[in-house]
């Protein structure tokens, strides 16, 4: 009984010192923080650069014929030196023309090889336990062309109309619509009502976007929901994709799942591995051409929608279909090589009917009428 009082009485010391895991909450923590602000004239020809890390961008629109930065700059750690030592190496750099406005988080006094990369700079973070808040807020024209290069913070918009060129990595990116918008995002979450044009690079990402017109996605292991679209160049390496009104979609995929409510344009595509699945069908669908190697893919096919078909096949692939479907003609193409080719028509036979081709190698095919 002795050595069980001991023993709570010697925890709760050492708790109270902070020495076991636990005790650091009664550290105590030293800061220090400061803010500035600074404004410059634009034009229609005023290009706008935004460099920063370990921080939050927000980003608001205006109808000055200007450019106004907010910046808080924050510092803390659990001594004074460690806090001291961190915030004196953070400055924020402006540079001016008439042609653009750059500012830029700069870590470190450039003569001081040490701090001269920003690598050495998190490592001296991590190193002596001092955390660093570098938010910006930005004010802008909402023509302007505007390029935003951050890590490890988030990105918050609303509508901007000029060209936008965004970089962000471990972090999240929140904005309205965009005329013309290219992003690279990694390890993070992605959240647009729409882009007219541009290019999206995805990676360990998780994008919702409500409408986009004319754009290309490259992405690898993330997963997309796209409410609609016009058209989609895409390049697809271990996604998984939920469209719900499909336009006209193009590309390659890669260990991918796609699924799609309503396919309204044309599908052309090449797949590798993974599935595809679609349920619907609207009245500007005219083509589906798909070149697919071991990939799992199920057509749900109503009453109404009358169609040609054409599936050339191996004997590896699994091949479903209704028995209603009298026309349909399975023919051997090559006993030798084990290649077949199912044909058909449904519906009424129209000059205009949507035309469905499939090139299989593996996988497998599930046709169903309802």
């Amino acid at each position: 009984m002795k050595t069980k009082k001991f023993y709570c009485k010697t925890l709760l010391v050492l708790l109270l010192a902070g020495i076991l895991p636990g005790g650091s909450v009664l550290a105590q923590q030293y800061e220090k923080s400061r803010s500035l602000s600074q404004s410059f004239p634009a034009t229609a020809e005023t290009s706008i650069q935004i460099i920063n890390k370990y921080g939050n961008i927000h980003v608001l629109p205006w109808e000055e014929d200007s450019i106004r930065f907010e910046i808080n700059i924050k510092v803390e750690a659990n001594k004074q030196s460690k806090v001291d030592k961190t915030y004196d190496n953070i400055e924020i750099e402006f540079s001016e023309t008439s042609y653009y406005v750059i500012a830029q988080t700069v870590f470190g006094n450039k003569k001081n090889a040490f701090w001269a990369d920003v690598s050495d700079f998190t490592s001296s973070m991590l190193n002596t336990g001092a955390s660093a808040q570098i938010d910006y807020t930005v004010y802008v024209p909402t023509n302007s062309e505007l390029s935003i290069d951050l890590k490890f913070g988030s990105i918050y918009m609303t509508d901007h109309y000029g060209k936008t060129t965004v970089y962000v990595s471990n972090g999240d990116f929140r904005g309205g619509n965009f005329t013309e918008l290219d992003m690279d995002h990694s390890f993070g979450n992605v959240v647009i009502d729409s882009i007219q044009s541009g290019s999206l690079t995805l990676g360990y990402s998780e994008l919702k976007l409500k409408h986009a017109g004319n754009n290309r996605i490259t992405s690898k292991s993330s997963k997309p929901v796209i409410g609609s679209f016009n058209s989609i160049r895409l390049n697809s390496r271990r996604d998984t994709y939920f469209f719900e009104e499909a336009g006209t979609l193009s590309g390659e995929t890669s260990f991918s799942y796609l699924t799609m409510e309503r396919l309204n344009g044309n599908l052309i595509l090449e797949t590798n591995y993974g599935n595809l699945n679609i349920t619907d069908y609207g009245k500007d669908f005219s083509l589906m051409n798909l070149n697919a190697s071991y990939t799992d893919i199920s057509l749900i096919c109503g009453q109404d929608l009358g169609y040609s078909f054409e599936a050339y096949y191996d004997r590896k692939t699994k091949m479903i279909y209704p028995n209603e479907l009298s026309s349909f003609v399975n023919t051997e193409i090559d006993s030798d090589e084990g290649n077949y080719l199912l044909s058909g028509q449904c519906g009424k036979k129209e000059e205009r009917a949507p035309r469905i081709k499939i090139t299989m190698d593996g996988g497998s095919l599930n046709l169903i009428h309802q």
